[in-house]
C-alpha cells in the first residue's frame, strides 16, 4: 500500500474540504424534490379525466440518483405504466449541470394509439418538442444527432420514422439557468401532451 499513488488534485482537495458545496447541493436537490412533489399533485388532477385509467393506476414516483452520465439527477414519473411490450410514461427530469426536461415515452399499444395525434404538438406557438431519433430507448438527454425538432419534420417523414421504431419519445428542454420558469415549463408541457392525446 505504501507504493499506491492515490492523490487528490488541488481542485479535488478544495472541493473535498468545502462543506458549503455539499450543503448547497443538498439544498438544490431538496428544492427539486419540493417542485416535483407539487407537480405530482398537479399532474394527477390534470390527467384524471383525459388519460386511460390503466396508466393512472400507479401513483407518481420521484427518484434520484448520482450517476446518469456521471451526474446527479432527479426524476418524476407520472403517469408511469411500464411493461415489456407497452409503455405510457411522462418523465420530468432535473439533470445536474445540464437541463430540465419533460419526456413522453410511448411503446406498444400506446404508441399505436397516439403516434399520429402527437404531430399536433409541432404547430406554431407550441413548446419546441423534439422527437428522439436515437434507437436507445433509455436515453434521457439530447446529444448531437439524437433528437430532431418535431416542427422540422413533415408528417410523412414523421410517420416513416415512427413506424420504424418500437417506441416513441417526445421531449422538451429548459436550461437550468431558467429554473425560475421550471414550474410553468413542466405544467404547460404536461398539459400540452395530455390534451394532444
Amino acid at each position: 500500500m505504501k507504493d499506491a499513488k492515490i492523490q487528490f488534485s488541488e481542485n479535488e482537495l478544495n472541493l473535498a474540504a468545502d462543506i458549503d458545496f455539499i450543503l448547497t447541493k443538498n439544498r438544490i436537490i431538496g428544492k427539486v424534490y419540493n417542485l416535483f412533489g407539487a407537480l405530482a399533485g398537479t399532474y394527477v388532477k390534470l390527467s384524471e379525466s383525459l388519460l386511460p385509467q390503466e396508466v393512472l393506476l400507479n401513483s407518481p414516483k420521484i427518484s434520484r440518483g448520482e450517476n446518469y452520465k456521471g451526474l446527479h439527477y432527479v426524476m418524476l414519473d407520472y403517469p408511469r405504466f411500464f411493461t415489456k411490450d407497452n409503455v405510457f410514461a411522462i418523465r420530468s427530469m432535473f439533470w445536474w449541470g445540464n437541463d430540465l426536461s419533460l419526456t413522453l415515452h410511448l411503446k406498444g399499444k400506446f404508441k399505436a394509439a397516439y403516434q399520429v395525434k402527437l404531430y399536433e404538438l409541432s404547430k406554431p406557438g407550441n413548446i419546441d418538442w423534439y422527437i428522439q431519433t436515437s434507437d436507445d430507448e433509455w436515453l434521457h438527454h439530447k446529444t448531437a444527432g439524437s433528437h430532431t425538432k418535431l416542427a422540422d419534420i413533415t408528417l410523412p417523414e414523421n410517420n416513416a420514422f415512427i413506424l420504424k421504431t418500437g417506441f416513441l419519445k417526445l421531449t422538451c428542454f429548459l436550461p437550468l439557468q431558467q429554473w425560475n420558469e421550471a414550474a410553468t415549463f413542466f405544467e404547460s408541457g404536461f398539459n400540452s401532451l395530455i390534451t394532444a392525446l
